[in-house]
């Protein structure tokens, strides 16, 4: 799973490439929160809940159903008095549940010891991406080993360099297509 840093700043790129107009800051907010919540899921562990349940980590919190649901409930309760036409209501729940289904698709491209339940709760079956160039933010937190600073910061760094290469350059590069790219093809022209 990426870090929740790195979940977060897909929400706050891909706000900037979806909007071209002012929206209310709980837009913002919910589309940097979003791509985290998935996670809500580790709270189970306190109480016991095996990571292979359909409560547990990357169980129905990363499942297609639950982004579904987090995007409706989201319209719905932040944007009910908003004055939205059906056709910008359905955009608005299409966009937050892509961005927290985005979380689960982003935890599916690494190759942690649980994979994603996309299908819960019809199905728990876990699933990985055949492609799994993510490092694991677990590594930072269960791998057992003696944790000195020095060990911390190389499994920071490992971890760091694969979010970097396989999901900040890309999304910089989206941002780079969207807005210099334009304004560079405008000059060229002028």
């Amino acid at each position: 799973m990426p870090s929740v840093m790195t979940h977060s700043l897909v929400g706050a790129v891909v706000s900037k490439l979806v909007t071209t107009r002012s929206v209310p800051k709980r837009f913002w907010v919910l589309s940097i929160v979003l791509p985290s919540f998935p996670d809500i899921d580790v709270i189970g562990m306190a109480f016991g809940v095996a990571g292979e349940d359909l409560f547990g980590h990357r169980g129905i919190t990363h499942s297609l159903f639950f982004a579904v649901v987090v995007g409706v409930s989201v319209v719905a309760l932040f944007f009910r008095k908003s004055n939205l036409t059906a056709r910008m209501t359905f955009l608005l729940v299409l966009y937050f549940v892509f961005l927290t289904a985005s979380h689960g698709v982003l935890d599916a491209f690494n190759d942690s010891r649980l994979g994603v339940a996309f299908f819960a709760p019809f199905e728990n079956t876990r699933y990985f991406f055949p492609f799994n160039p993510i490092v694991p933010s677990s590594i930072l937190l269960f791998e057992e080993s003696s944790f000195g600073v020095g060990l911390m910061f190389e499994k920071l760094f490992v971890l760091l360099r694969s979010e970097i290469l396989w999901i900040w350059i890309p999304l910089f590069a989206l941002l780079v297509g969207k807005f210099v790219l334009p304004r560079f093809i405008h000059r060229s022209r002028s």
